[in-house]
């Protein structure tokens, strides 16, 4: 990667930066880096490590050290990552909701976890770096109900569920009041938001042993 060379660039926001096919005259012309994580090559040269000293340097977590050919895969937002959208020779990053279902590899799955993160426990999980919230599901996911926005639950949508099923909102979820707690108990299901879970007070402590929220589980109004 080359800029031009009498104009410096502020790089900012990047989740991952991957330095691995820069040149240190391309870091030369960078000014300020704010990354969650920096990754070089295993080796990287002595030029290049000279070249990003001189950077202001802004919320850089972690640096990891990856073979050339190590892929990075990036999912925003509320996602599911299952047998099919699985990369194998890959670090995943999920930036947000994620729900990891079953997955069948030789080798461990590698996660980058910004945020907050449901996994199946019978998948073979290496967390390469987790900022937030990492939860392993106590049974093997058959179902995942993705909401990318808000989600609104009631008796009649759990009652239609089959068991173990993860139901995740990207923001904020409402557990209205005609879920009871026996509805609750006779469902094998689990209930992840990437803000707020808001329920009726009859539930709450039941919810709080079934529920991941990024911010926090509460009483409904």
């Amino acid at each position: 990667m080359f800029f031009n060379r009498n104009k410096k660039k502020h790089i900012i926001n990047e989740a991952i930066l991957d330095l691995r096919k820069y040149t240190p005259q391309a870091l030369e012309n960078v000014k300020v880096l704010n990354s969650a994580c920096v990754v070089f090559s295993e080796n990287p040269s002595e030029e290049l490590m000279t070249a990003y000293g001189n950077i202001k340097v802004k919320n850089v977590a972690a640096t990891l050290n990856l073979p050339d050919d190590k892929k990075i895969v990036t999912f925003n937002g509320a996602t599911m990552l299952n047998q099919a959208n699985y990369t194998q020779n890959a670090i995943h990053l999920i930036n947000g909701l994620g729900v990891i279902q079953k997955i069948e590899s030789n080798e461990p799955v590698e996660i980058f976890s910004n945020g907050t993160t449901i996994y199946d426990g019978s998948t073979r999980i290496n967390f390469v770096i987790q900022n937030g919230s990492c939860v392993k599901v106590p049974f093997e996911i058959q179902d995942t109900k993705l909401l990318p926005s808000d989600a609104k639950i009631d008796s009649l949508f759990l009652e239609n569920l089959k068991d173990n099923t993860v139901i995740a909102a990207g923001r904020n979820m409402v557990i209205y009041n005609d879920v009871t707690l026996e509805l609750l108990k006779s469902k094998q299901i689990y209930f992840v938001a990437g803000a707020t879970i808001k329920c009726d007070s009859s539930i709450l402590g039941y919810i709080q042993t079934i529920a991941t929220a990024g911010n926090k589980i509460e009483v409904n109004g």
